[in-house]
């Protein structure tokens, strides 16, 4: 079982039926992500693949937003040697890497990693009056957080590069429309991705897993070289110089950091 007492920022709700509802959980920031809170989304989804009493993740918010991505405030180190690139690179390969069900219930805001959060998710809810957008480009960087891996997966190469290189807000109806969310709710959305996630707990575990791992292969295989590019092609110096990665084809293969 996992131990809550060692989550500051993420409130941890064991169901008796195998669900695990777990909300980002700093609400007087808007569920903001600092340095602690991204080691421990990176944690959580390792946490949850080791612990036999969960089957069913559910991720959601505490308070009025989903989150409201990076915190300004607190911000994290981004200095080129940062281990920050390292824990996002395990927030999203963690993630994919859990072959038991998750479902994001986006009740309000999601912003930056929050949308990679949500997006990455197996299955994702969105209250009706819920917003996305991925606003790196709107202050100086490159959406690196994995959002370059999901958001064309979901909606086609030319609208992921349109909203990640306008940082404009979708809608959740617009995000539905899009292929980005699977179902826009009214009421309770954390109620509504608690009732799918009960019937995926009472469901035949091995055949649920069985049935999403190797979609997840595509999509970590994609992953090992789009996130470890896009975090340093992310990276801008003070004088907002970009250092691009050099990605040329040189004998059939292309350069990428690895």
């Amino acid at each position: 079982m996992i131990d809550p007492s060692g989550y500051r920022h993420v409130e941890l709700d064991a169901r008796s039926n195998g669900v695990l509802v777990a909300r980002l959980n700093r609400p007087e920031r808007l569920n903001a992500i600092n340095d602690r809170l991204h080691h421990e989304l990176a944690r959580l989804t390792y946490d949850v693949d080791l612990d036999p009493d969960v089957d069913v993740l559910v991720l959601t918010g505490a308070g009025r937003a989903f989150t409201a991505g990076g915190d300004l405030r607190e911000p994290m180190d981004t200095t080129p040697t940062a281990a920050t690139y390292k824990i996002g690179r395990q927030v999203v390969d963690n993630l994919l890497a859990l072959d038991k069900p998750v479902i994001a219930a986006v009740n309000g805001p999601a912003r930056g990693l929050g949308v990679t959060l949500a997006f990455l998710c197996d299955v994702v809810y969105a209250h009706r009056g819920a917003t996305f957008a991925d606003t790196h480009a709107l202050i100086g960087a490159g959406a690196g957080d994995g959002a370059q891996l999901v958001w064309p997966l979901l909606a086609g190469p030319n609208w992921a590069k349109y909203y990640l290189m306008t940082g404009e807000t979708v809608s959740a109806d617009d995000a539905h429309r899009l292929g980005l969310v699977n179902f826009v709710v009214d009421g309770d959305v954390e109620a509504a991705a608690v009732e799918l996630a009960d019937r995926l707990a009472a469901g035949n575990q091995r055949a649920i897993r069985a049935s999403k791992v190797a979609v997840n292969a595509q999509m970590r295989a994609l992953a090992a070289w789009v996130v470890p590019y896009g975090l340093v092609a992310g990276q801008v110096t003070p004088d907002h110089t970009p250092h691009w990665p050099d990605a040329r084809p040189r004998s059939g293969r292309a350069r990428v950091p690895g």
